[in-house]
């Protein structure tokens, strides 16, 4: 502090103390010092404030100008904790869920905007409202009235999911008793690894979806699978809701469930040529996967039996095909033999059976006439 501002303090001090007022408040030589150093305590303060406001306006405003400002110095912030390898991970897979749960909303409501056109319904997209960070877009569905077709329906009215899949079930319990009996013998596992049996699985889980795709399915049996098997065990893991598809499974052989004079066991070893489908036989397919192709497998099983066997007719309707390089190879799996007899019983034409069932890398192709 310089000289002429402490001549002020003191003069100031000093004019304080000896103002003309009604009692004011003495200031004592400490204070004046105290002042003069430019220090005000809370009890100085009390004290120069009474006497400014005796003294008048000008003193308060000269009193204002020197007094030095109170300084408050705050705290150091507090550092942010550093989060670890396992938190920020976290926050990253939770980042991810709720942008894929977001594509989601908006995908649903694409989808319910295009069958809301389709049914002649107008959808008013309304404006996004914001939630937890994430928009939300929100619509309202508005019912346009359509004129009625002369059946007495709507143009644009459709079947629902859930109908569709009552329809499928109603189609596959008709078959239960009317279809075509085709049956499935699992009782083979013991030529199969581990491997192939998972793989006979997801075959298996393929025949049931072709079978609830046809319009007239079959009446399906697996006959032979016990239920502490392993294979049992992957067409359960393999196949979501096994146990509660629509088809017979027996852990009994196939005599124990038809009568021998109406199965007929195919296999590719056969001698006979399958040349019709009847309806009032039983036909079986061999539950066999064998990556090795060892032969006569299934037709030793069925002579045991002593059952009728056949073989599919690819030879007499399909020849090799002709393109360099393309193997031949006329081991169908058991869902490809399965669509064929399925495609045969609806269309009763070899040529359109055996064009569904056997794929193009077999090296097969119809004959031309």
């Amino acid at each position: 502090m310089n000289r002429s501002d402490t001549e002020d303090n003191v003069e100031l001090a000093a004019g304080m103390s000896g103002a003309c007022c009604d009692d004011p408040v003495p200031l004592s030589t400490g204070d004046i010092a105290r002042v003069t150093a430019g220090c005000h305590g809370d009890d100085l303060c009390e004290k120069v404030s009474s006497n400014v406001d005796v003294a008048g306006n000008s003193d308060t405003e000269h009193c204002n100008s020197t007094a030095s400002p109170r300084v408050e110095l705050d705290s150091p912030p507090a550092k942010k904790a550093k989060l670890s390898k396992q938190m920020r991970k976290q926050e990253r897979y939770e980042t991810k869920i709720a942008r894929q749960r977001e594509m989601r909303k908006e995908k649903k409501m694409r989808r319910k905007k295009r069958l809301a056109e389709g049914r002649g319904i107008t959808v008013v997209t309304g404006e996004q409202t914001q939630s937890t960070g994430s928009s939300h877009l929100t619509a309202s569905v508005t019912q346009q009235e359509t004129p009625p077709s002369v059946g007495g329906e709507s143009e644009s009215q459709r079947v629902t999911k859930k109908r569709q899949i009552q329809m499928v079930r109603e189609r596959l319990r008709s078959a239960m008793v009317t279809g075509q009996r085709v049956c499935v013998d699992l009782s083979l596992d013991q030529w199969m690894s581990k491997a192939e049996q998972s793989r006979l699985a997801q075959q298996i889980g393929r025949l049931y979806g072709a079978n609830r795709k046809s319009a007239r399915p079959a009446h399906l049996y697996l006959c032979g699978l016990q239920r502490d098997s392993y294979l049992y065990r992957e067409c359960v893991r393999k196949n979501s809701g096994f146990d509660n598809y629509i088809l017979d499974i027996s852990d009994k052989p196939v005599l124990d469930l038809f009568k021998q004079e109406e199965v007929v066991y195919l296999t590719p070893d056969s001698d006979q040529v399958l040349d019709t489908i009847d309806p009032d036989l039983v036909y079986v397919i061999g539950g066999l996967v064998d990556e090795t192709v060892t032969k006569n497998i299934t037709l030793s099983s069925a002579q045991k039996l002593g059952l009728r066997t056949a073989r599919l007719p690819i030879d007499t309707y399909m020849e090799k095909s002709s393109a360099a390089g393309s193997p031949h190879s006329k081991v169908l799996s058991v869902n490809q033999v399965f669509e064929i007899l399925l495609e045969y019983t609806c269309t009763e034409d070899w040529g359109r059976a055996l064009t569904a069932g056997v794929p193009p890398r077999k090296g097969y192709i119809l004959k031309s006439h």
